[in-house]
């Protein structure tokens, strides 16, 4: 359908069901309008053309607070907020010059030529180097020609909210893509590498995979990562009755910690090397309890400190995922609380050691602890040193806890939180299904 038709369809009732599925707290027309405005914004851009509709979510962690990259266990949930694209070729020829053109909301418009899929420095930590490390996997899977294309995109995963704006884009990308250039053939898994690999190589950044999973499945994941190029995905039942969850955004930047993130992944690598291994789950737990007394002063005391860690964390994600499917909220609260206690005094990533005298996620930690009491949970979200915690909440007292937090923090601080049963897909299929793409 080009864009004209789709918006007639949107408008006439056709994907009522499925934004119903995808936005449940939203109003309806806010929804239909949302897309159709940005189906007239690519017609007015370029002109008349079939297009397609496809949605990716952001992601949040509920457990595995920096498991991932020593192949160990996480628990991530997609998350409501997405970023929606209308894509469509560049030109109805494969002999024509492929050149990509993509405008999003607030940014400049880019524009390429695709002859060349290497990455490029003047690209890392842009769009553009997303793009072409996105297309060079597609070409490396065997599908040029590649054709030009042409979209526009809309993101309500803002940068910065921790909420991994970058795996959205990526599999919102990678799933326009999946059916413009490969017939809809990749896999959820198969995409979700394709993004890490463009944000690695492409984009400069040294992320897991982790984000880009949970974006690709959507729902709850339980991510085991001992086989880290096939990562075990189960999907997990998601109700806490009687609380809300909530993402809160603490003020302090991400900027310049750089080192404080790698700085987690090699310490406790160090501790697995010092029994032969390359990651912690090359190590069995018993053997590295066994051994602290031996291997104190051969690496740092953190460096134990966070491999203690690790192990403990990769138990609770186990019994988190237990705590959901059994349907024992209190459980799953208690071991939440666990879990964000272990990254403040073992992990030690609620402080960065740049300023020491910046605390701003205790402060937000305990100014939430404060009003939530022994009901609900409150822990450190992502890869911390700064950014956002994450809270659960009585939903009767809702309001009053983002009233609460926005006297400490700020107006829009609060950011209440659904999880999102479906990951990136294309919308204009109109075929429901988790991971479906």
């Amino acid at each position: 359908m080009n864009q004209l038709q789709t918006i007639h369809a949107i408008e006439r009732g056709a994907f009522d069901s499925l934004f119903a599925s995808l936005y449940p707290n939203e109003a309806l027309i806010s929804c239909k309008n949302r897309y159709v405005s940005l189906l007239e914004q690519h017609r007015k851009r370029f002109g008349l053309k079939e297009v397609w509709l496809v949605s990716s979510p952001g992601r949040t962690e509920l457990g595995g607070n920096h498991t991932d990259h020593n192949h160990g266990k996480v628990l991530a949930a997609a998350v409501h907020l997405d970023a929606i694209a209308v894509g469509s070729y560049y030109h109805d020829s494969y002999t024509d010059t492929p050149w990509v053109e993509l405008y999003s909301e607030g940014f400049p418009e880019i524009r390429l030529a695709l002859e060349d899929l290497s990455p490029k420095k003047e690209e890392e930590g842009r769009t553009e180097g997303l793009v072409r490390g996105l297309l060079s996997g597609f070409a490396r899977k065997g599908f040029p020609p590649l054709r030009g294309f042409q979209a526009v995109i809309q993101s309500r995963v803002l940068s910065g909210s921790g909420l991994s704006s970058s795996a959205a884009i990526e599999l919102l990308l990678g799933t326009l893509f999946n059916t413009l250039f490969a017939k809809g053939t990749l896999t959820p898994i198969e995409l979700a590498l394709l993004g890490k690999e463009a944000e690695n190589r492409f984009f400069g950044k040294p992320c897991g995979l982790m984000d880009q999973l949970t974006c690709a499945y959507g729902g709850v994941c339980c991510i085991d990562f001992e086989n880290s190029q096939s990562p075990e995905v189960e999907h997990v039942p998601f109700s806490l009755p009687g609380y809300q969850l909530f993402l809160i955004d603490t003020g302090s930047s991400h900027a310049d910690l750089t080192d404080e993130y790698a700085s987690i992944p090699l310490e406790m690598q160090q501790v697995a090397r010092l029994f032969g291994g390359t990651v912690l789950r090359n190590v069995p737990k018993e053997t590295f309890f066994s051994q602290i007394p031996t291997i104190k002063g051969k690496v740092s005391d953190r460096a134990i400190l966070r491999a203690l860690h690790f192990y403990r964390e990769n138990e609770r994600v186990v019994g988190m995922t237990k705590a959901l499917k059994e349907g024992k909220t209190e459980s799953f609260l208690s071991l939440v609380k666990e879990s964000g206690l272990s990254s403040w005094t073992l992990l030690q990533n609620c402080v960065s050691n740049r300023d020491p005298t910046v605390q701003q996620i205790p402060l937000a930690l305990e100014w939430a602890k404060e009003f939530i009491g022994e009901r609900g949970a409150v822990r450190v979200h992502g890869g911390g040193f700064a950014g956002t915690i994450q809270a659960y909440v009585l939903c009767e007292q809702g309001d009053t806890f983002v009233s609460h937090m926005e006297r400490l923090l700020g107006k829009g601080s609060v950011l209440p939180l659904q999880i999102r049963p479906w990951g990136a897909r294309l919308i204009s299929s109109l075929e429901l299904g988790p991971g479906a793409g």
